[in-house]
């Protein structure tokens, strides 16, 4: 059986083209591995957006109240929750918080991704929350890649 990783992280600020771009290096490089869920998948519409990516206030598809449950509802399919906290560092993405509790109510395993200083997400439930931390996002996969086969 394939184990699920949904990816997660800080949207906000970025423009499209950075959030696909990041969401698709991942999934190409965990793909072979898993099943990849990411908040993304199926909003290749939203490419045609200008301006950085909002909050909140999306009135088609992608409604507050879609996103919401979506993400949730991708949240309680995964296995493992694979968080990127670098993009968008100067800011709490409330978003990634909510799904990284959620993961943690869940049992859900956590990886981290996150600059060495932890910035703005340095507090208590942010570092109970993970599992496994790396600052360095290539050796974050190359972690998971091995999860699979037990090798870690």
């Amino acid at each position: 059986m394939t184990m699920t990783v949904y990816c997660a992280g800080p949207m906000t600020g970025l423009s499209y083209d950075e959030v696909f771009a990041r969401y698709e290096h991942i999934r190409a490089a965990l793909g072979p591995h898993f099943r990849v869920l990411h908040p993304m998948i199926g909003k290749d519409f939203l490419r045609n957006m200008e301006g950085p990516m909002k909050p909140t206030g999306y009135d088609h598809i992608a409604s507050d109240q879609a996103i919401f449950n979506r993400d949730q509802w991708m949240v309680r399919q995964c296995d493992i929750l694979f968080v990127d906290l670098r993009p968008g560092k100067d800011r709490v993405s409330i978003g990634t918080m909510f799904e990284m509790a959620w993961a943690s109510i869940l049992g859900k395993y956590v990886v981290l991704v996150i600059d060495e200083d932890w910035g703005v997400h340095d507090h208590a439930f942010v570092r109970m929350a993970q599992h496994a931390t790396f600052h360095d996002i290539d050796e974050a996969i190359a972690y998971m890649a091995k999860i699979p086969a037990g090798d870690i």
